[in-house]
This record gives C-alpha cells, structure tokens and sequence, in this order.
C-alpha cells in the first residue's frame, strides 16, 4: 500500500513543480546532499578551498564551482583522496560555470532506512525528494524542492497533515534575482551560520526551513547577508480568550576573511511578535544594529549576537569556535541585574590527513548555559514550529564529540564517533521565571541544573557511494542513558543497528 502511495506522491509533485541554475542552493540536512558538504569540509581543513566563506550556508552551486576551480589550481600536494573528492565535485558542478541560454533541471531521490533497536520493533523508513528548477537568463531563477517523510510524520513538533503514514512539505521554493555581486531571495530554504561541526549556536540547519526575503552579496574577502522571516504564529490563551501571536527573525552578518587561513564571522538575530503585529521596517534594515534599535523602541524583543571564527596555522590543521550571547549582565544596581549571563561558546579543532591519506578526526565542544534561548514573552523563545532555531542541544546543557573517518578506496568511507552529553532540567519552552530576585545576595547556579542527564553515545557506520547517484550504508551505535528524562537513578541502554539504501536519479539541460 505504502508503495502505491508513493507513486501517486511521485505523480503528484512532478505535474505540480515548477520547472538548474547556479543561483540554485544545495540544501542543508539532506540526504541527497550531504555528501557535498562533507567534501568541502574536509577540502577545506586542507586548505584547498581559501576562497570559500565557510560559515556562511548555505552555499550556492556557483560558489562551489568557483571554489573548485581554485582548489585546482592550489593541488600541488595532493593525495589520491584530494583528487577524488575534487573530481566528484567538478562532475556534480563544472556545467554551473559560464552557462548560456535556459538551464532546466530536475531531480530525484530515494531513501530507505532500516533501523532495529534493542527493546523496539525494528522499522523501514523512506523518504522521497523530487526537486526542479528553471534559470531562463543569468538574473532570474526559480527552484522547488518536495519532500515526503515518514519521519517527519512521527515528528512531535510537526502539525501538518499525514496520509498513509507520510508527511510532505517544500524544504526549499524560491526565486532569486542576481545582479553583479548581490542576490535577492524570496521564498523558502533552511540557513546555517558558524562553524560548528555538529549544530551551530545562532542559527542552525536543523531546524524546519524558513520562509524569508533574503539579500545576500560578496566582494572577494568580504560577504554579507540580510534576512526577514515570518515564524510560526503562537496561540496565548488569557481571561479574555484566545489570541493568536505573529512571530517574526530578522538576522544579519557579516563574514570577514583576511587571509587564506583566517576568517571571522559576526551574526545578530532577533525573535519578535505580538498581537497583530507586522513586520517592523527597523528590522528589515540590513546594516542596523537590532539590539540598539530594540532599546531604543522600547520593546522587550529577543536579541542575539554571535562571533565565529576559524584559524588554520598548518594545512591539515584548522582551529575553530563560536560564541553566542543572549543577555549578559554589566550592572549590579538592583536583584534583576542578578540575572545569570545566558551565553553559549563551542570549540573546536580538525586534523585532515592523519598518517593516511583522507583519514580526518576532529574533537569538538559545545556548552550552552540555562535560560538561553528562553525569555519572559513566550513567543520570543528561539523555536519555529516547536524546534530550536539555534542549536539543536537547547539550553542548559552541553556535549563533548569526537570523530574519526577515512577512505578505504573511492567511493568506500568508513568512521566512528563518540558523544557524550549532559542535559539539565532547563527547557526552551520552560515557564520564565526569577529566582535571582530571591535570593539573599549574589544569585548563582550550577551547571548543568537540577537532576543531570548523562548520556554517552558510540556508533559506526561503512558506507559505499557510487557517483552520487547510489549509496548504500550499514551502521550500529550503542546508547547509555543516566538519570534519563532528569529522573534520578533512572537508567537505560539502547543498541541500534542498521542499512540504508539511497539513489538519486538527475537531468539538466
């Protein structure tokens, strides 16, 4: 039955898409691209990619091309593994270089994934993507891309409709205006901004994607990037009934790359809303500093600022980190300056290249303190459609990962990785309130908070991939679980193992 469905799906969105170009994103936190993204990292800890923004995605299939066309060039030392990632991608992206006349392409992709986990009933999940995209001169484009999950109908957070067990929705629908150096953008995508290998503080990729205008420009060691973007509205229920709250993020930043082993990144965002409220224009302002303006205003909206950066002393060798700030305090005038400083920092460090050629291992560090993310007006927390739209860890907790992968011939990868995470009783969505006003004297607290839930997760996985058209995959992990759900000395173990099969079929002309 499932199968039948899926054809009609299949039916349905090919006849209801609009008909790639290099203005064309490649998505975030998908399986059909995840590949390319992991290349480019790798690429870069190399140092072949200096002329890439790297914390600024996501990217454009012409910023890859042109980025390729430089590590080219730059291949003097190069291993076996170099030259094969380099040829995967000048095959996936030389013809996005130059092109004249209308570009047309369509795509599409498949995923099974079978899963079986100790104490559950093992499951077959799929996943389809279909995607089409039209460019019929070099200012104008348009992309749509269709996605029907079975996991995304288990999604607790997701309240869109499911049929026959499956969910769908547009992860990407645009259409983008190019000028010289500068992009307008109108429609939906999902942003990432920072360098965190697992999920950026400010704004991450793993939430749902955003519906926004977005203007976006480069020149040579400097890019720059504005949006606007209409959240999930917020039902707040009083003595009065129901009321139904606009939500709105504004986001702006600003990469900054000196030199080929240097780049700094400055982000702000900020989350606002109200009954009946719209869009403000001092918010959709590129160049205006938000957390001024709020103050300014007078309004209680929730701002966000966040500075990256990665350092790359050797080739193979990259540092990198990021800090976001909330709300800190700089007086001590009155009991609310007792507030504690609502921060998140991530550090990090890669080593490329390690005694074999493509063996990379990278540690990693990621800490984010209680009532981040959170605020008193309920629907100025850092969620869109019950997701974080910063990292994915929330508040009040923190992470330490380490993974290690390699080539064991073209096309043959093989890794391992080890997290170990701490979550405290600090929730997003918790109920704002104040205690520093209680307290006799300094108001401090313990990190995590409360009952802590430690969990350490090991897993594997071999995967083989064919010219980025089939991939198959096998994977096991083992879970340990203390304190679960914050719940003292309650305990549990999983073990999950596991196959995927994936294939895309794509055309352009």
């Amino acid at each position: 039955m499932k199968q039948s469905c899926l054809v009609v799906l299949v039916c349905m969105l090919i006849f209801s898409c609009p008909l790639a170009n290099s203005s064309q994103t490649i998505p975030l936190n998908d399986e059909t691209y995840d590949w390319v993204y992991q290349y480019l990292d790798y690429l870069f800890s190399r140092g072949l990619l200096s002329g890439l923004h790297y914390a600024t995605k996501p990217y454009t299939r012409e910023e890859v091309a042109k980025s390729i066309v430089l590590a080219r060039d730059e291949m003097d030392n190069s291993n076996w593994v170099d030259e094969y990632m380099v040829r995967r991608l000048e095959n996936e992206f030389s013809k996005d270089i130059g092109s004249e006349g209308t570009q047309i392409s369509g795509e599409i992709g498949f995923l099974d994934n079978f899963q079986g986990k100790s104490k559950e009933r093992s499951v077959s999940r799929k996943k389809l993507s279909l995607s089409a995209g039209i460019k019929p001169n070099p200012y104008f484009s348009a992309y749509t891309r269709y996605v029907v999950d079975e996991d995304l109908a288990k999604e607790s957070t997701y309240t869109g409709k499911v049929w026959q067990g499956f969910a769908g929705d547009a992860s990407q629908s645009y259409i983008c205006f190019d000028l010289s150096n500068v992009s307008l953008f109108l429609g939906r995508d999902r942003l990432s901004w920072g360098e965190s290998h697992f999920s950026s503080l400010i704004l991450s990729q793993d939430g749902f994607p955003l519906d926004m205008f977005r203007l976006q420009g480069q020149w040579g060691m400097l890019k720059f990037a504005s949006f606007a973007a209409v959240l999930s509205p917020q039902d707040v229920e009083d003595s009065a009934g129901t009321a139904r709250i606009n939500r709105y993020l504004s986001g702006h930043r600003l990469s900054f790359k000196p030199c080929c082993w240097l780049q700094i990144g400055f982000s702000e965002t900020v989350i606002y809303g109200g009954e009946n409220r719209n869009m403000e224009l001092y918010y959709l302002v590129p160049f205006i500093w938000y957390h001024g303006v709020q103050l300014n205003e007078g309004k209680d909206d929730n701002t966000f600022f966040a500075v990256d950066f990665n350092l790359r002393p050797l080739k193979d060798l990259t540092f990198y980190g990021e800090l976001l700030i909330d709300d800190i305090q700089v007086e001590s005038k009155s009991k609310s300056d007792n507030e504690p400083d609502e921060l998140g920092y991530m550090g990090g460090t890669s080593l490329a290249n390690i005694l074999l050629p493509g063996l990379e291992a990278s540690l990693e560090y990621e800490r984010i303190s209680n009532w981040t993310y959170n605020q008193n007006k309920p629907y100025n927390r850092y969620l869109h459609k019950g997701k974080s739209l910063g990292s994915k860890l929330g508040t009040d907790a923190d992470m330490l990962s380490f993974s290690l992968s390699g080539w064991i011939a073209g096309g043959l990868r093989l890794g391992l990785s080890y997290f170990l995470t701490r979550k405290g009783q600090g929730r997003m969505d918790a109920q704002w309130t104040q205690p520093w006003l209680d307290a006799n004297g300094k108001y401090e607290e313990k990190f995590p908070t409360g009952i802590v839930e430690k969990k350490k997760t090991s897993r594997g996985f071999i995967e083989y991939d064919h010219h980025n058209l089939l991939k198959i995959g096998v994977f096991a992990g083992y879970t340990d679980v203390r304190n679960r759900d914050n719940v003292e000395n309650s305990t549990d173990y999983s073990c999950e193992a596991g196959f995927s099969f994936f294939f895309r079929l794509r055309g352009s002309k």
